[in-house]
């Protein structure tokens, strides 16, 4: 009995060192992806063509598919991602999402792969640049310049609203717009489906972006599609001020309470002149 356990023991503390071998691994080959030359290929297929971005969920590259003869974009996703199973959970989600909505103000994804031991989406390959860069480039929208684009913005958003998916995670760098000023919303990743029988988004699990977070998310608390409108809010401000409407000079924490207890600087007093209803829509 006592052998028994002791064998039980040792396999357990080998097992373990293989998963955290592994794990460091995958880390190595993740970040080593960063350096794929162009015409470089994936798994026989896809020949790299080049880095498209780096961010907090992924890399991302531009391909050529040779299977198909196109142009598609790869993801390969963050190993800390998915070596965590509630988290891959979502990530698979985010697959069965887009999959079932085909809408062209929506990114569509068409399946999950593996390269050595990174897993990476394939997806549909956009031209264009996020709202993000544009402002940080270009500067703050007009309101009469970025209302037609908001409600590209809208129409994406009711799209995954009317099949029960709140996104939860809209932000300037999650909005794509294209050269004929169409809009494509990314990164359903944390997406979350109303009628999710796995419940993979409990409780009490903070997530989504900071700075774009609504108070429910901050106090961890279950979201519906109100967070996504509140979410729509702070884009919309975002993208006709170029900052954020709370005082936010301090830490993390500080400016999560603000979030929750502070009134927001109102449009008015960034000198922003707007129609008493488009003032009235995001303030409310």
């Amino acid at each position: 009995m006592a052998t028994k356990t002791i064998n039980t023991e040792i396999k357990e503390i080998v097992d373990i060192g293989k998963s955290v071998s592994n794990s460091y691994e995958s880390e190595k080959e993740y970040f080593l992806l960063k350096d794929l030359q162009e015409n470089f290929f994936i798994n026989d297929r896809y020949r790299i063509e080049k880095l498209l971005g780096v961010g907090g969920f992924g890399i991302v590259y531009k391909v050529y598919d040779e299977v198909l003869k196109s142009f598609m974009a790869l993801k390969f996703l963050d190993p800390k991602i998915t070596s965590i199973e509630h988290k891959f959970i979502r990530v698979k989600r985010e697959i069965s999402i887009s999959q079932n909505i085909i809408d062209k103000n929506v990114v569509r994804i068409f399946s999950l792969d593996k390269y050595e031991n990174i897993y990476f989406f394939v997806m549909e390959f956009i031209e264009g640049r996020t709202l993000k860069d544009i402002i940080k480039k270009d500067g703050k929208f007009t309101w009469d310049i970025f209302l037609p684009l908001f409600y590209k913005i809208l129409r994406g958003i009711d799209v995954l609203h009317q099949n029960n998916i709140v996104h939860r995670d809209i932000k300037p760098a999650n909005i794509m717009v294209l050269e004929n000023k169409d809009i494509k919303i990314l990164d359903l990743g944390l997406a979350k489906a109303l009628d999710d029988e796995d419940k993979t988004s409990s409780m009490n699990e903070v997530v989504g972006s900071v700075q774009y977070m609504s108070p429910e998310q901050i106090e961890g608390e279950e979201v519906d599609f109100r967070s996504d409108i509140y979410q729509l809010g702070l884009v919309f401000y975002y993208s006709i001020t170029g900052s954020l409407p709370f005082d936010i000079k301090t830490n993390t924490y500080e400016m999560l309470f603000k979030r929750i207890s502070d009134r927001p600087i109102t449009l008015k007093s960034k000198g922003i002149k707007t129609p008493k209803y488009i003032e009235f829509g995001i303030e409310k």
